[in-house]
């Protein structure tokens, strides 16, 4: 088979080494533009990144190493409710679930209590004992894969995208230079150009604007200012938000907001006035959150941008190609056969995960902030999701279930925990959870003392870079 990638970045190249692994001895292909830029203001991604580099027998350390990298435990929220203060969204396990409600039912401060929170606040990193993923550099990271591609038999064509041949089932794919490139199997990669699924297929849209209404995004640069902190920071601002990555030589950082309130130089004034630095806006971008109803066509799949996107609270992006790429596995014999009804399955679970996003993302915005029309109005003007309204009535009667996040068919859903946390840091939690009967495992003085154990080993962030 000839398996054609038609743009790089991230998603492009991730998808090029799965292919090579899937497909090992067949034909593997990725066409790019050198004229299309990469963002690369810094890339937050979740745990499943770590899985998936193993996957491809790439070493994390490595990709740390060579692309500018840091660990990263979690998220923290910086003044979402208006009030200066600050919570923590880890990367912690719904095992923990009795020992977070016991805390919270004993009003213990939960930032004292949590492992990933406490050595995060103290700028510290344990990858032994505590789940993390990676911050890096976007640039760096697709010129990392591309050589690691190439290496392993990957070919790679630089050229200008004219056209594809072939309505039902693309055929080939022609550059601006004539060169024509036949495919039995290719992947859009093509980021917000969108230029097979979208473009070429005219595969129906599915907006999430009337649940998330930001429309655009300024990147910007900061100094570092502080030691090397061990998450990304989301402080939220008038009118949206601003994404703080740390990477070992800056801070990734840009403006998440809405323009039906301001433009894009009144969003730099304000994070300018905020981090008290004359930033300099890198670009602007505008998007509409949402997805295709359809990722999967014919002989085309698209993976990363391609597919949509909601917007980069909590770092899904690359979570949403990795987790396509590892679904494929799956329906390997599909890409030959193209059974419709196993492409109508893969829809529906990459449809699945992007509804469980929505549902998640939206939930981090019912806050109490009223310091701006964006704020006041934000309830009144967007429309919860329909799977976040039983789980929100069940989180503030302090009811939820682990059952109650399971779907059918996503396998991509944000933990239990997760859900608990961030509605604790909003105060959205009107009565704790009842756990009469329920056992601790292990016990909140064993869990304690292991806290104390741990973090004697634990390393500061900063120090894990010199030599």
């Amino acid at each position: 088979m000839k398996i054609v990638i038609l743009g790089g970045g991230a998603a492009g190249w991730f998808t090029a080494l799965y292919c090579n692994k899937y497909f090992h001895g067949h034909e593997v292909t990725l066409i790019e533009s050198d004229k299309i830029g990469i963002l690369g203001a810094g890339e937050g991604t979740t745990p499943q990144i770590i899985s998936s580099l193993q996957f491809l027998d790439i070493d994390p350390l490595d990709v740390i190493k060579k692309t500018g990298g840091t660990f990263k435990n979690g998220i923290n929220f910086k003044n979402w409710n208006g009030d200066n203060k600050q919570y923590f969204h880890p990367f912690t396990g719904d095992e923990y679930s009795y020992l977070i409600h016991e805390a919270l039912n004993k009003n213990k401060n939960i930032d004292d209590f949590v492992y990933a929170n406490k050595i995060s606040y103290a700028n510290r990193i344990d990858p032994n004992n505590c789940t993390y993923a990676l911050h890096f550099d976007a640039f760096k990271i697709a010129k990392y894969l591309r050589t690691l591609a190439i290496g392993r038999g990957v070919k790679w064509i630089q050229g200008e995208f004219k056209k594809a041949n072939g309505k039902n089932k693309i055929k080939s794919i022609v550059l601006e230079d004539k060169r024509k490139f036949d495919c039995d199997f290719i992947f859009d990669c093509t980021g917000f150009a969108r230029l097979l699924i979208g473009k070429h297929f005219e595969t129906p849209w599915v907006s999430y604007q009337k649940h998330l209404p930001m429309k655009r995004a300024v990147p910007f640069m900061l100094k570092h200012d502080k030691d090397l902190i061990p998450y990304t920071e989301a402080v939220a601002m008038k009118y949206g938000w601003v994404w703080k990555i740390p990477l070992q030589e800056r801070w990734g950082s840009g403006y998440i907001y809405d323009s039906d309130y301001i433009n894009a130089d009144q969003a730099i004034e304000e994070a300018s006035n905020y981090f008290k630095q004359d930033l300099k806006p890198l670009r602007v971008f505008k998007f509409d959150a949402g997805r295709y109803k359809k990722v999967w066509v014919s002989n085309c799949m698209a993976v990363g941008l391609s597919t949509g996107f909601t917007e980069p609270l909590e770092a899904t992006s690359i979570w949403l190609a990795l987790s396509q790429l590892e679904l494929l596995k799956h329906y390997l014999s599909n890409v030959k056969n193209l059974n419709q009804d196993s492409i109508n399955s893969y829809n529906e679970v990459v449809k699945e995960n992007n509804d469980n996003i929505l549902s998640f993302l939206y939930l981090h915005y019912l806050t109490k902030r009223k310091d701006s029309p964006f704020w006041k109005n934000f309830r009144k003007n967007t429309i919860v999701p329909d799977k976040l309204k039983p789980i929100l009535n069940k989180i503030e009667k302090g009811n939820l279930n682990i059952i109650d996040l399971m779907t059918q068919k996503g396998n991509l859903y944000f933990t239990y925990i997760g859900h608990i946390l961030v509605s604790n840091g909003l105060g959205l939690i009107k009565k704790n959870k009842d756990m009469t009967f329920y056992k601790p495992f292990p016990s909140m003085k064993d869990y304690e003392d292991t806290n104390k154990i741990n973090i004697k080993q634990s390393i500061k962030h900063g120090e894990f870079y010199e030599d």
